[in-house]
């Protein structure tokens, strides 16, 4: 975390060759970017122009790409992604999601995600984060039979954005939009090395939630976070909805009634029964140890500054429930249920009837379902055992795509130095 502060974070990426290099950055600047970013131009150019106004983004002149040929540069086409998200009511809304898809290989059939030497990557903890949530809600249950269970979720604004990227890294991340060269300076949406590095400052806060949560010196009335006093009263479920009772857990939990947190790269997930004072200590905690890490170093930063505080999530996420959406699920503590939220079970199951229905599909289409269905087999862990065909299905229709891709350029290749000759 100190050397990422001081330095920037770094990619580890495998050496490329100067003249796969050039091949690569040729055909992107021919390519352009992706058909999701051509359509939603206007959207991608304002929220380019919002990185670039918080200091996220350097612009260039696209013609500065040929006095920066003495270093490794690396272009990767744009995307934009429509995503659900929700507002301060709570309500799910659509936004738009600037990509950088770093995983698009030139001829060279190289990228930087494909070239990334993920064991270089310090380790990234948070794919089991909903099964160690899951174990410690059953836990408390089997102590506390009759005792409410709550959760809370604080989620970062632009998480990947508040992280320096270091000057070769940020070389290698480099996009083209409008006769500009875009150089993030800040990890991007799409870099495969972004969450392991973020990891490094989200598991950090969380750690200090915790102490701060079991810390009896701390007294939660006296040293808070101002953004706190904004958390509301706690949803509870009726009183005669009856407890489900846990069954025994096969691994040993430690012992903890005080509540504890969890992350999901950019989310901050707690739990507490509700016991004593545990559900004011944790509103308190986690805003305290968030800001104390991301404070503002200068009182009069030139930069415009959001808070690190997603505001609209923090406002319907961050109060106490006993029913939460928590990554892509509801969990509900009162009756030890987790299920999937209307809205996507609604959408996923059309998806899918449409598939068969048209015995057709695009690979697109394929990476959709597939990844939906790899999110429902993570509960439902014997359902992947009948993801494979579908997977092999989609794996072969991307293998098809990238050969006519570098057909298509070996053929534009042979006509532009056709010309020159």
């Amino acid at each position: 975390m100190s050397r990422a502060l001081s330095q920037g974070a770094s990619f580890p990426l495998a050496e490329l060759s100067p003249e796969d290099r050039n091949a690569d950055i040729q055909f992107m600047l021919q390519y352009g970017n992706h058909k999701s970013a051509k359509t939603n131009s206007e959207i991608v150019t304002d929220l380019l122009k919002e990185d670039i106004e918080r200091g996220f983004a350097l612009p260039l002149p696209l013609q500065a790409i040929h006095s920066l040929t003495h270093k490794e540069i690396s272009i990767s086409p744009l995307g934009c992604q429509e995503q659900d998200t929700i507002n301060e009511l709570g309500e799910i809304i659509k936004k738009n999601r600037l990509t950088h898809d770093h995983s698009f290989p030139g001829p060279s059939g190289n990228s930087p995600n494909i070239r990334t030497q993920s064991e270089l990557l310090p380790p990234c903890k948070y794919g089991h984060c909903i099964k160690r949530i899951i174990k410690y809600i059953i836990n408390l249950r089997l102590r506390h039979p009759s005792t409410p269970i709550f959760i809370s979720k604080f989620d970062f604004d632009a998480a990947f954005r508040r992280c320096h990227m270091s000057l070769e890294s940020a070389l290698e991340s480099c996009c083209v939009l409008n006769n500009l060269l875009i150089i993030p300076l800040r990890l991007t949406f799409g870099g495969s090395s972004c969450p392991n590095l973020w990891g490094t400052f989200s598991e950090t806060i969380c750690d200090l939630a915790n102490e701060i949560i079991q810390n009896e010196a701390w007294d939660y009335k006296v040293l808070f976070d101002a953004l706190s006093n904004q958390i509301i009263v706690p949803k509870r479920i009726p009183p005669d909805v009856p407890f489900s009772p846990a069954l025994p857990l096969a691994i040993d939990v430690p012992f903890n009634d005080k509540g504890k947190g969890d992350v999901f790269i950019d989310d901050n997930i707690f739990i507490t029964p509700d016991i004593n004072d545990n559900i004011e200590r944790v509103a308190k905690a986690v805003p305290l140890a968030i800001n104390t890490v991301s404070r503002q170093s200068h009182q009069n930063e030139p930069l415009p500054r959001k808070p690190i505080l997603s505001m609209k999530k923090f406002i319907a996420e961050a109060t106490m429930e006993e029913s939460k959406t928590i990554l892509g699920w509801l969990i509900n503590t009162r009756q030890l249920s987790i299920h999937l939220p209307d809205n996507k079970f609604i959408a996923w199951t059309k998806a899918i009837q449409k598939l068969i229905n048209n015995n057709v599909a695009s690979s697109k289409e394929l990476h959709t379902i597939e990844g939906r269905l790899n999110h429902a087999a993570f509960i439902i862990l014997t359902a992947r055992h009948f993801l494979s065909r579908l997977r092999h299905l989609r794996i072969s229709s991307k293998n098809q795509g990238l050969s006519r891709r570098r057909s298509q350029w070996k053929l534009k290749e042979t006509s532009i130095y056709s010309k020159n000759s």
